[in-house]
């Protein structure tokens, strides 16, 4: 990371230490690109997006609505490390999970519960209460399902009510 600044994502150098602190046993750092439907990224080379850079010039999206600005970000690439002391005795198949969810959306870890049964409190003391093998849970899948399905071009805050709305309906429903 001290080589490499763009394998942590985009973050300011006054931030640099707060960022490589590790502060979970499971953490991920999340490296990503922005595209225009207007045209390629700004940093693009040869038609292929860039990482985002702090102090490097960003895409420029369309005006006159207030539904979409024309811009979708993506992820360049994750960098997820486990602390095996921590892993030890839990499932195998919970740790991947975990993993996995955390590759796919970009999640922010914190030590205290999620509001719903979620994958993200595996590591979190206290939070799994019943015996079973923490799994993906319906909820995980939900979110996951919606986040996929939702323009990635709309607004934060539409994008947000687009994903709660999706997660709130019915499986299988429209």
């Amino acid at each position: 990371a001290h080589r490499t600044h763009l394998v942590l994502g985009f973050h300011y150098a006054r931030n640099h230490e707060r960022l490589t602190t590790i502060r979970f046993p499971i953490q991920a750092w999340y490296a990503t690109t922005s595209r225009s439907s207007q045209g390629a990224s700004v940093n693009a080379t040869q038609g292929l997006d860039s990482i985002d850079e702090a102090g490097r010039q960003s895409v420029s999206g369309c005006a006159g609505s207030r539904l979409t600005n024309c811009i979708s970000s993506g992820l360049a690439h994750v960098l997820i490390l486990v602390d095996s002391r921590a892993a030890v005795g839990r499932p195998t198949e919970s740790v991947a999970d975990l993993v996995a969810f955390m590759a796919l959306a970009q999640s922010t870890q914190t030590a205290e519960c999620a509001p719903a049964q979620s994958i993200l409190d595996l590591m979190v003391a206290g939070c799994l209460t019943d015996e079973s093998e923490p799994r993906l849970s319906q909820q995980d899948f939900a979110f996951l399902s919606a986040l996929y399905t939702v323009n990635p071009e709309q607004n934060a805050s539409h994008q947000r009510g687009e994903i709660v709305l999706r997660m709130s309906r019915p499986t299988g429903a429209q």
